[in-house]
């Protein structure tokens, strides 16, 4: 609201009623009531409030924005993941270790429980996924305990490695070989290979020493 104050004095001594005239004390009275601060007192407080608001909002969506980015590099990064027939494989097949719980199941489905046993250090398992035709028998189950100690890799190694084993590709190499060909993480630009051998009943293994 504004108030000119000029033109205040002059109806104030015009005569608005028939027997009463402003004072010249009264008109000072009413014209300081009237006076209100100044725009510059007002408005320079307002301002840089409104400025201080915006730096505050940008630093907040720039934040956001990043968080939101990284959060979105993170989930793109793969992963190596048992689907759920395999984890329902996996535990079934560790229970008993008998060979007909892997009848029917695809070489590289074969390949990741060896994976994921690796990871969760079950050397039982690990030599239970071997192959067991005779000629490609490496080492004894014995002499396979008598070893386990030298293996020390950790879980997060071992997934960080075959991160992108899940895309990987099965060749069938022979009647009864086959390698999945995949991009290890350590040196995605030479493809590593995991080999696989069936047995004489149609049911894929794992090579000893499976990684070339």
């Amino acid at each position: 609201m504004s108030v000119d104050l000029k033109n205040l004095r002059k109806v104030m001594d015009e005569q608005l009623f028939t027997e009463t005239r402003f004072t010249d004390e009264q008109k000072q009275q009413v014209i300081n009531k009237l006076k209100i601060p100044t725009k510059r007192s007002v408005m320079v407080p307002r301002a840089v409030g409104v400025l201080l608001s915006a730096i505050i909002l940008f630093i907040g969506v720039y934040f956001t924005q990043q968080e939101f980015r990284s959060a979105g590099s993170v989930q793109q990064q793969p992963q190596f993941t048992l689907t759920a027939e395999e984890q329902q494989i996996y535990h079934a097949f560790n229970e008993t270790f008998d060979q007909q719980v892997l009848a029917g199941l695809e070489p590289m489905s074969v390949a990741k429980l060896y994976i994921e046993a690796s990871a969760n250090q079950d050397h039982d398992m690990m030599y239970a996924l071997y192959t067991d035709r005779e000629e490609w028998i490496a080492w004894s189950e014995e002499e396979d305990k008598e070893h386990r100690e030298i293996v020390n890799d950790s879980a997060e190694d071992i997934y960080t490695y075959f991160q992108h084993f899940n895309d990987g590709v099965f060749h069938q190499t022979s009647e009864y070989e086959g390698t999945v060909e995949f991009e290890a993480a350590e040196n995605r630009d030479i493809p590593s290979i995991f080999n696989l051998i069936q047995n004489e009943n149609g049911i894929w293994q794992v090579a000893f020493m499976p990684i070339q």
